[in-house]
């Protein structure tokens, strides 16, 4: 008589982690990271440092860009919205515009 055997049907609590890669011909490197419910997508250069991060969580998404240079372009707006906006620089920073410069907040302090 052979016995049964026994599958457990219960959800596991262990969090699985899935990685795939994809090799550019320009040595780049994309991987996808699937932890969970997250879901992490980077794009590495061929050093190794990373150029691009998109986590996507159940809380929302994270953008995460790193370079020598950052260009967004838009035909009519671009917005930023959020609690808190912080834009540091360790040199100048250009503000130009061909019409008004509105600057509203309840207290604006310079210097």
């Amino acid at each position: 008589m052979k016995k049964a055997s026994i599958i457990n049907l219960e959800p596991s609590s262990k969090i699985e982690e899935s990685e795939q890669f994809l090799f550019l011909s320009s040595g780049r490197t994309v991987t996808t990271t699937q932890s969970g419910s997250d879901d992490l997508l980077t794009i590495q250069n061929q050093e190794g440092s990373t150029m691009v991060k998109i986590r996507l969580t159940d809380e929302g998404s994270e953008l995460e860009v790193s370079g020598a240079k950052l260009a967004l372009q838009a035909s009519e707006q671009i917005s930023i919205n959020a609690p808190n906006v912080c834009i540091e620089a360790t040199d100048d920073v250009n503000i130009n515009a061909n019409k008004d410069v509105n600057v509203k907040g309840k207290m604006i302090r310079l210097n």
